[in-house]
């Protein structure tokens, strides 16, 4: 066979190959691989033939052999190192996609597939590293950019992975599973009537995807649209009865629905499919917190250990120092680190004066806002902020475990009358201030950050207080960031001090000079209840697993009263419940 011919051949493989013809092109380079037997190209395109023709022991034979006749063929490394992969031998492969990217540094197939290699060995970082470096040797490869969305959501990081994803729909619309990932990163950003229309189109393209179908119901069940959610469930469950992640979900839609022992039968389901389902264990936790069982809910809720997004999102850090799991600790130096949020650290905080009472020199490791008040417990602990280094210690614990450790029932919460206070001199300034205590004074706090998971049920709108703005009161926002207008504000009469709330001891000092708190779930409910002063708190029908599902006072904090939605998940008429105590308060309150 002539080059001419030979080359005439090639060319038309290449072109069979890119138009989905594997068989031909195999076909078509035979007899030009029998006449040019040392060629490394026609061994790399049989490679390439035969992968597709799902001939995977003559790929690699043939990839092998363009390696041997020319060890600088990148792209001869990059699809031997694809095949091993596919076939599980992942520190060849690895090894593979090494060589070819120090061969051609700029070879972005290279970095994608070893991010593949290492997203497969579990090796999330590296494996983030290599497909940001594909993306950028190439800003248009759309495996790479979903692959990097998929991966920064599922960090967490849902803002850096949306336009990602949005750029790899928009460079590959047929690609079912960017869309499901665009989904997770606008349920992850609170953007729920987005994800579902994402999940939709992942299910146009493949129809009846188990975990598309989960994700759909549950941001279905986030806005509320419950029948919708149902009918996705059914047809999950009816398929595939022992998908766990279903059963999980579909419970926090049952639970969200005030369906709560159907919620556990679900997750118990769940956790008997796969006993290490760490997310089903978690969220049985809080259903039994919820539900008063201590004893059970606080064992499973240290699930949030082994769960990564749960973990991640309860900011839970590591020492090589052991945890304390409850033993003696006379002698020994404990460290305790915040989690979760401000409201969190506030509740926990009435068990250090016990932990010193058993021998411990405590060290509390706490975000800046949280120290001067922290200091107010009067136990002799060192306080330090997460950016001081810490001195040295034994043992550590997180706070949220205390509860556990301590062995906590509803009987026996510690500290309920208080056990904060607020700085003099601040109340002073305060009291300054504000002036004349001419009529009583109410603190309020209607609405929190936007960012939290649960920020749709719980936060209000401003209008929804207008019955209760009408009271005979003074009414001080407690807020230091708003929603609406100065004007708006104003308006309604609230007297507004965020310039000088600097800190949680700011507030604190404010909330000492008022005589009651209306909030919404909030870390300032914690905080007025940790100083013991009256707080009405305002509660969704789900409400946080640390105010029950019923009562209206709280084992947590005795000088709190909770007003609760009822199962339609309307304020009205918690506000027209509120209205009429505070007016009987009000009614009590001396001339």
């Amino acid at each position: 066979m002539n080059e001419q011919l030979a080359h005439t051949k090639l060319n038309r493989a290449i072109q069979q190959l890119g138009a989905g013809q594997p068989a031909q092109a195999r076909a078509t380079l035979q007899p030009v691989l029998k006449a040019y037997p040392d060629s490394p190209q026609l061994h790399l395109l049989m490679g390439l033939a035969l992968v597709k023709l799902v001939q995977n022991d003559g790929a690699l034979r043939h990839f092998g052999q363009a390696i041997a006749l020319e060890p600088r063929m990148a792209e001869a490394y990059v699809n031997r190192g694809i095949v091993l992969k596919n076939r599980g031998r992942l520190d060849e492969a690895q090894a593979d996609l090494d060589r070819a990217i120090a061969l051609r540094p700029d070879l972005a197939e290279a970095h994608y597939n070893r991010g593949n290699v290492r997203l497969a060995r579990q090796q999330l970082s590296a494996a983030r590293e290599d497909f940001a470096n594909a993306v950028r040797l190439n800003p248009h490869y759309a495996d790479a950019l979903a692959n990097l969305g998929e991966l920064l959501t599922r960090s967490g990081a849902f803002a850096d992975a949306l336009p990602l994803l949005q750029r790899a729909v928009a460079l590959q619309p047929d690609r079912a599973e960017s869309h499901d990932s665009l989904g997770n990163a606008l349920s992850g950003l609170i953007r729920h009537e987005e994800a579902i229309a994402a999940y939709q189109t992942a299910l146009k393209l493949k129809p009846r995807q188990p975990d598309v179908l989960a994700h759909l119901a549950n941001a279905l069940a986030e806005c509320e649209r419950y029948d919708e959610a149902a009918q996705c469930f059914d047809t999950l469950l009816q398929a595939q009865p022992r998908h766990a992640q279903g059963l999980n979900a579909k419970s926090h839609m049952l639970a969200a629905q005030g369906r709560h022992d159907e919620a556990r039968q679900l997750l118990e389901q769940a956790l008997e499919i796969n006993p290490d389902f760490a997310l089903a264990e978690f969220n049985l936790a809080l259903l039994l917190l919820r539900q008063g069982d201590y004893a059970a809910g606080w064992r499973h809720y240290e699930a949030r250990h082994h769960d990564p997004a749960t973990r991640r999102t309860c900011a839970l850090r590591e020492f090589t120092q052991a945890e304390w799991q409850g033993e003696d600790l006379t002698g020994k130096t404990l460290v305790l680190h915040q989690e979760q949020g401000l409201g969190d650290t506030i509740q926990m905080l009435r068990y250090l004066p016990l932990l010193a009472e058993r021998g411990a020199r405590l060290i509390l490791l706490v975000s800046p806002p949280l120290t001067e008040l922290a200091a107010s417990l009067g136990t002799a602990v060192e306080i330090i902020t997460t950016v001081d280094v810490l001195p040295p210690f034994d043992l550590h614990c997180p706070l949220m475990s205390l509860p556990l450790h301590l062995a906590t029932t509803l009987d026996s919460i510690p500290a309920a009358q208080g056990y904060l206070a607020a700085d003099a001199e601040r109340q002073g300034q305060w009291a300054q201030r504000l002036g004349p205590h001419r009529k009583p004074r109410i603190g309020l706090v209607w609405s929190g950050s936007r960012h939290h998971s649960n920020d749709r049920r719980r936060s209000l709108p401003l209008g929804v207080l207008n019955e209760l703005l009408s009271l005979d009161a003074e009414f001080h926002s407690l807020q230091r960031d708003y929603r609406e207008s100065a004007d708006e504000i104003a308006a309604q009469g609230i007297q507004d001090h965020a310039a000088d709330l600097h800190s949680l001891a700011d507030t604190a000092a404010l909330i000492a000079q008022l005589d009651v708190v209306i909030s919404v779930d909030t870390s300032v409910a914690h905080l007025a209840g940790a100083l013991g002063k009256p707080c009405w708190l305002l509660l969704p029908a789900l409400p946080d697993f640390r105010w029950g599902l019923a009562h209206s006072d709280s084992p947590w904090y005795a000088s709190m009263t909770l007003f609760r939605q009822g199962a339609d998940q309307q304020w009205p008429p918690v506000i027209d419940a509120l209205r009429s105590h505070a007016e009987a308060w009000l009614n009590r309150q001396p001339d």
